[in-house]
């Protein structure tokens, strides 16, 4: 395809994306739309196109500027994104508004802002602060600490959780309750207007005066983007901390032979056994039937029995 006619294209998708967000269309919705994944409609809409039209690396020669850019993002197959680009146009150029209307006030809703409200005051005298977080990495057999703040935003006016920062591989932010007098649970977002992943952390709540340490259940996704379930522990380190100071402690891994002062042998015992994540693979399933089912299970096993 001409080098001319691919800009012009790239112009035209990029104009239809801006047209529909300005319409109140989310990325993840057009991505389905696409059928595409949202992180790959994020990095060519961001990255690739931009870098083919700008050309800010001076590439004189069109087909080498167009490799480059892809090259940007790994992954992404250039044959393939520009084969269904004319595809693509022509289902954004056929999308119409949605004008259904939905009800966020609805009182599935309610009680969600209800127990943050009424939770404010046991959290704040009793959980605040910072905390070392210990799982089971997502992408190797390590154990990961990073940190975890729970603080009262004065801007905002309600207390908000950040799980790692600027110096993580990946952030979160969210809100926290008490759901009734047993389970405290921390909903964690990465992205507030435009939602890739999501967390949720499902904490015992200790009947203890001074809170040290908090077990639970930590249910996000893989690295390989699939449902990950893991034991998590919050070690609380200090009761107040800037969100300065918070964006300057890195996130570190761990043998699971690896004890110190900092990081003893029953916490490290607790996250990294075989047993302590639940996960799915990411597998081709070519008619996801009973026999995949009982193919992935088996091959979990064997992952488990090679790590002990």
């Amino acid at each position: 395809m001409d080098s001319g006619k691919i800009k012009d294209q790239l112009k035209e998708f990029l104009s239809l994306i801006e047209l529909h967000k300005e319409q109140g269309k989310k990325m993840r919705q057009m991505a389905a739309i696409l059928e595409l994944h949202p992180p790959v409609l994020s990095s060519i809409t961001k990255t690739v196109f931009p870098a083919i039209l700008d050309n800010k690396g001076g590439f004189a020669d069109e087909k080498e500027l167009i490799r480059e850019s892809f090259r940007l993002v790994n992954n992404l197959s250039k044959e393939k994104v520009l084969y269904h680009l004319p595809t693509y146009i022509e289902k954004l150029k056929n999308v119409k508004i949605d004008e259904k209307e939905y009800n966020l006030d609805h009182d599935l809703f309610k009680p969600y802002k209800n127990a943050i409200a009424s939770s404010h005051e046991v959290i704040a005298r009793n959980f605040t602060g910072l905390y070392k977080c210990y799982t089971r990495s997502s992408n190797a057999d390590l154990i990961k600490e990073e940190p975890i703040l729970i603080r009262y935003n004065d801007e905002k006016k309600y207390i908000e959780v950040k799980k790692g920062n600027t110096l993580s591989q990946c952030s979160f932010e969210g809100f926290i309750f008490l759901a009734g007098s047993h389970l405290i649970s921390i909903h964690l977002l990465d992205d507030p207007d435009n939602i890739q992943e999501s967390g949720l952390i499902q904490l015992v709540q200790p009947f203890v005066k001074s809170v040290k340490l908090l077990r639970g259940i930590y249910l996000n996704l893989s690295y390989s983007k699939q449902p990950l379930a893991r034991r998590i522990i919050l070690q609380k380190t200090e009761d107040d901390c800037s969100l300065e100071n918070f964006e300057t402690i890195a996130t570190h891994y761990y043998e699971k032979t690896s004890y110190s002062e900092d990081i003893n042998k029953e916490i490290i015992d607790y996250v990294s056994g075989p047993n302590d994540a639940i996960e799915c693979l990411a597998l081709p399933h070519p008619t996801f039937d009973e026999k995949d089912l009982a193919n992935e299970k088996r091959m979990i096993e064997n992952m488990k029995s090679n790590i002990v």
